[in-house]
């Protein structure tokens, strides 16, 4: 039986990368660029029998939590270039070279290698200590697996195994983590999805009233002297706006109509929603359109004053005065009349 073949151990490597590693600044980049993660890749071929596979084992150093887990077996064996000294990436893609998956062995072994071998404890232990202290543990795991194999298949392999870095940008980019998220990132990506979510909501508002309105786009209208403040509008105001006469549409119809039929384009406040950095003004311009104007400045609009109805000692007076001269002509009417046929 062919006895281990380790041809690096993961404390030389981490020196190694650790060296060579790129500075960044950004405590998610150093984390991404960190080699914290380790692949194990195992070989058996048949030393007795027909069968034989390999696997490989990615977990996290710091915990041990498995990342990825891959294993292939077969029956019959086919000898292929399979060596678990070529990167992780690589070893994977040559499984299906061995030969045809055989389910039934491929989910026993893979039993095996879930409860039985490398639990998260020997996981750390191989990862975190000394170059040594990784190679003897190795040799002890590399001889764990091939016995929980061989009972398990109930078959005689030779077996070989090498270890591997990986960072988690490594994973991040084999989509087998995902990208740790800036704080400041996901703050802002919360705060568009919660707006969102508040559009959405006022979308659905909108659609449940009892009729559909239209509506437009409003340009204002200024005047500084004699305008009214933009935080002094209420609903009621009637204020004058434009149209976009360059679009098509419902603003150049409303356009057209008013200049043919010779109307000012005043319109009454429907409603006003100020917000921190803007204030919608709606105008009900029809009963199925509205008007909205977006205003980011506090401006002085043009508007026109609603016509005061007369008081109530005014308008009496006014009715005596009105019916005074009405009594004074019929008498002159009736005078003349007599003195016509009289």
């Amino acid at each position: 039986m062919a006895g281990p073949n380790i041809n690096s151990s993961a404390g030389a490597k981490l020196i190694e990368a650790a060296a060579s590693a790129t500075v960044e600044t950004s405590p998610e980049k150093l984390e991404a660029n960190k080699p914290g993660y380790l692949a194990i890749k195992f070989t058996f071929s048949p030393s007795r029998g027909d069968i034989g596979g390999a696997f490989c084992l990615i977990f996290d150093g710091t915990t041990g939590e498995t990342v990825l887990q891959s294993l292939w077996v077969t029956r019959p064996y086919v000898p292929k270039i399979l060596k678990p000294n070529r990167d992780w990436r690589t070893f994977i893609r040559l499984f299906p070279q061995i030969g045809a998956y055989d389910k039934m062995l491929g989910d026993k072994l893979n039993e095996v290698l879930t409860n039985e071998v490398l639990r998260d404890e020997e996981r750390i232990a191989i990862f975190q200590e000394g170059t040594s202290t990784v190679k003897r543990r190795l040799v002890r795991a590399e001889g764990e697996i091939r016995r929980a194999f061989e009972r398990a298949a109930q078959s005689l392999f030779d077996v070989a195994c090498d270890d591997e870095l990986i960072t988690r940008a490594d994973l991040e980019r084999a989509k087998l983590l995902q990208p740790i998220i800036d704080p400041e990132e996901e703050a802002r990506k919360k705060q568009e999805e919660e707006e969102k979510k508040k559009q959405e909501e006022e979308a659905k508002a909108e659609g449940d009233k009892p009729f559909e309105e239209t509506l437009v786009q409003c340009i204002p209208r200024v005047d500084p002297i004699n305008g009214k403040s933009m935080s002094e509008i209420m609903p009621g105001d009637i204020i004058e706006v434009g149209f976009q006469t360059a679009e098509a549409g419902t603003s150049a119809l409303i356009q057209k109509f008013l200049e043919s039929s010779g109307q000012d384009p005043l319109f009454p406040v429907d409603e006003v929603d100020k917000r921190d950095d803007k204030t919608y003004i709606y105008l009900r311009i029809s009963d199925e359109i509205r008007g909205v104007l977006v205003m980011t400045k506090n401006l002085r609009l043009r508007t026109k004053k609603q016509p005061q109805k007369p008081s109530g000692v005014a308008s009496a007076f006014e009715n005596i005065v009105f019916l005074g001269i009405l009594a004074v002509a019929l008498v002159g009417l009736l005078m003349a009349i007599r003195y016509i046929f009289m």
